[in-house]
């Protein structure tokens, strides 16, 4: 689908809603950079609505959603509900800001935000949802054949899990980055697999390198034994409320 009209899509929710969308990106398969042929366009985004809609008495709503049609799969949180994510350290969010497909950049938000995500990422947490995504689908690795899809997501999840456990930092969103931990010959594997996703619907079934699988149990259980040894501090929140002050402020400017 043409990127110029997924931008122009941000633009039209930005009138329909009468919010400022302050950056939007792909997610998913697509943005990891291993989609399908028939792979959504998972777009989300991050808005912030008028002033006096933040000081009203009674909460507003924090989340946009539509409806998927056809390839389509859009949703966007509130500045507000962004900030309360990131002092949890949610992952989801940390990936967004790391997508490679951009739809929109008001003002240079990335550069701006992303700074907020190094201050104290809570790592066992994020250690742990990896490894929760991984957990959901593991016994898939025994069977002679499983889901390409599903496949991948464990890799993905897995290779994660390992970057911070090896780095002591949140992970970065692309596999390309994230397979630089396997073994070269595992890596020329991986890289097959994915080229196969390239040419096949998302339902494909295959049967996986079983020299891949082996190593990817084993990683499994060695990462589950030590994911309690990593901090799990918690960003302060003074920076974040500073961050939201700044601007909300800044649409005075503006005005």
């Amino acid at each position: 689908m043409d990127h110029h009209y997924l931008c122009g899509i941000i633009q039209e929710i930005e009138i329909k809603e009468n919010i400022k969308i302050l950056y939007a990106c792909e997610s998913g398969s697509r943005a990891w950079g291993f989609p399908s042929l028939d792979s959504d366009y998972d777009i989300r985004f991050i808005y912030q609505r008028r002033k006096t809609d933040y000081l009203s008495v009674f909460s507003i709503e924090e989340d946009i959603k539509y409806p998927i049609v056809g390839d389509l799969d859009i949703y966007g949180w509130d500045i507000r509900k962004v900030l309360k994510l990131l002092y949890k350290s949610n992952c989801t969010l940390y990936e967004w800001l790391q997508s490679p497909i951009c739809y929109g950049d008001y003002s240079f938000f990335k550069n701006d935000f992303i700074t907020l995500l190094d201050y104290a990422p809570n790592l066992r947490a994020h250690m742990h949802h990896y490894l929760g995504l991984c957990n959901k689908k593991m016994e898939g690795l025994d069977q002679s054949n499983i889901s390409l899809k599903d496949f991948l997501y464990i890799a993905r999840s897995l290779l994660s899990a390992l970057w911070i456990e090896t780095n002591r930092s949140y992970a970065p969103m692309e596999m390309k980055d994230l397979m630089q931990l396997l073994p070269s010959d595992l890596i020329k594997s991986l890289e097959s697999i994915i080229m196969i996703k390239a040419s096949v619907r998302e339902d494909f079934i295959f049967s996986p390198d079983e020299k891949l699988c082996i190593y990817m149990k084993n990683t499994f259980k060695k990462l589950k034994d030590t994911v309690m040894m990593l901090p799990a501090l918690k960003i302060s929140v003074e920076p974040i409320n500073s961050y939201f002050i700044d601007l909300i402020r800044k649409e005075d400017d503006d005005n």
